[in-house]
């Protein structure tokens, strides 16, 4: 759908009143600094409209409302003022219908409304639809009493620079909510990888932010994308929807511990750090290569300073007898943080790209070996795989090459009742093409007892010999291994990891005539 404005911004008509003479109010410094920044970022012209009339009674006008509804985004910007102004509350929810039936208020996980908090709101008075939004914070609270300090020039050049750095994170998220929103209109797009960075307490309110500006800057999307739950129960489960999402979760801690959600005994940055190592050890038992999560927790300088149930968990994370796969702690300057959580991201995208560009071609494999399989009257030839259970993982690149090659792969079951399992691993003896053990991990005994396997297949009832059989030699590198010699199955060396070249022969024989 196409839109007139880009922004509209919504505000109360109070919070734009000059602090000094001759100054403009700080509502117009900053709908025109946004559009400056927004336009270059975008690389063309901002469309940014405000109603500039005062509105008496907060009459609400039939032509503002309209007005409202051709617009791409809100940016309300949160005052007491506005949230005691009935005009300003009727903007933000005909905004947030209008935009329902636009294009959806919510495109994948942000939302077309910016909370741009200019000064200190109760959250229970924030209007419900955008209660979990995150909020951009024009202030900082002031060292000693606690004040809020506006981000304005009127106050000096590090109010004015702060003012800079938060607009232009606001600027970035609005263009690419803009783009998301065309490409959504096109059809075209998909969605760029995520990277979740775990929130923090105030005092890494900053690093926070330079690393989430650095990583959108790198064309990744940063989560969480809303505001976490104040309820146990609710937080945990946002935070795994979201992680499910990321390939690299970032965990920022330092002396403070931050606040505790209701019903938990842990800290929101102890519940995030958990969950992001729960869900790295369960990718790696799943096998989930490539579409898993890494972690990576960085302490401050001043982490050493914690208090007792921050120093706890910082103590569980150093000595975790049980790192989760892929889970680094590092103590290192900020600037080199950044450069290995972009080097993480890039590896991680590496990766992925790469599974997924297999998974395609061997899907368009499949495809066209069952369309030959139909066109021959029968199905594809069956791989039975066999590996040891600490091979799951280690055997996936294996598997997914030959499946790519257009053959059916099945891999041996490792739970459930000893005699069905024995049952199962029977008929897949007598009803595979092809055999293929896979030596990894596995003993020298359980190596003999699949070769003992070998040689009762006749007592199984096979109708034929099989087609191909073979042992593939992977790491690690054993004694028994190098001086293994067999005549029951040839030998295919992958000493140094999966070498596709090693297994022409098997294929070879395994496509032979019937």
């Amino acid at each position: 759908m196409a839109f007139s404005d880009d922004v509209f911004i919504s505000y109360a008509h109070l919070d734009n009143q000059a602090l000094t003479a001759g100054s403009e109010g700080w509502i117009s410094g900053f709908a025109d600094a946004l559009g400056k920044r927004l336009a270059e970022v975008m690389g063309k012209p901002a469309r940014i409209w405000r109603d500039p009339k005062l509105q008496g009674n907060d009459v609400f006008a039939d032509e503002l409302a309209a007005r409202f509804r051709q617009a791409a985004t809100l940016v309300s910007v949160f005052t007491p003022r506005y949230l005691a102004s009935d005009w300003c509350q009727r903007e933000l929810t005909g905004f947030w219908q209008a935009a329902a039936l636009s294009g959806g208020a919510v495109l994948g996980h942000k939302a077309r409304v910016f909370k741009v908090v200019k000064t200190p709101v109760e959250p229970q008075r924030v209007p419900a639809p955008v209660q979990p939004l995150l909020g951009y914070e024009f202030y900082r609270l002031q060292a000693g009493n606690g004040r809020p300090l506006e981000f304005n020039k009127v106050y000096g050049p590090e109010a004015e620079r702060d003012f800079w750095v938060r607009l232009n994170d606001l600027a970035y998220d609005i263009a690419d909510l803009l783009q998301q929103l065309e490409q959504a209109g096109s059809g075209a797009g998909s969605a760029a990888p995520a990277a979740y960075l775990a929130t923090v307490t105030s005092e890494l309110r900053e690093p926070h932010d330079a690393l989430r500006r650095e990583l959108l800057r790198q064309g990744w999307r940063v989560l969480p994308a809303v505001e976490l739950p104040l309820v146990a129960a609710e937080a945990e489960a946002l935070v795994r929807a979201q992680m499910a999402e990321a390939l690299l979760s970032v965990h920022l801690l330092g002396a403070t511990g931050g606040l505790v959600p209701e019903g938990s005994d842990e800290s929101m940055q102890a519940l995030q750090a958990r969950i992001a190592a729960e869900r790295a050890r369960s990718c790696a038992t799943a096998q989930d290569q490539g579409q898993g999560l890494a972690r990576l927790v960085w302490l401050a300088p001043d982490a050493d300073a914690a208090a007792e149930r921050q120093r706890r968990l910082l103590d569980a994370l150093r000595d975790d007898p049980i790192p989760a796969p892929g889970s680094d702690l590092l103590k290192t300057s900020f600037e080199a943080l950044k450069t290995e959580v972009v080097r993480r991201m890039q590896v991680a995208q590496a990766t992925k790209e790469a599974q997924e560009a297999r998974a395609a071609q061997a899907a368009l494999v499949a495809q066209a070996a069952s369309v030959e399989a139909a066109a021959s009257g029968g199905p594809p030839r069956r791989i039975y795989l066999v590996c040891s259970a600490d091979d799951q993982a280690a055997v996936q690149p294996l598997q997914e090459h030959l499946f790519g090659l257009g053959f059916e792969v099945v891999l041996p079951l490792f739970e459930g009742e000893e005699t069905q399992l024995r049952e199962l691993n029977d008929t897949e003896l007598r009803d595979c093409d092809g055999l293929l053990v896979y030596y990894g991990a596995g003993g020298e005994l359980w190596l003999r007892q699949k070769l003992a396997e070998l040689r009762r297949l006749p007592t199984l009832g096979r109708r034929s010999p099989l087609r191909a059989t073979g042992i593939c030699l992977a790491p690690p590198a054993t004694p028994a291994k190098q001086r293994l010699l067999t005549r029951e199955a040839p030998l295919i060396a992958m000493a140094d990891g999966f070498a596709p070249a090693a297994l022409q022969a098997f294929v070879a024989a395994l496509r032979g005539p019937q």
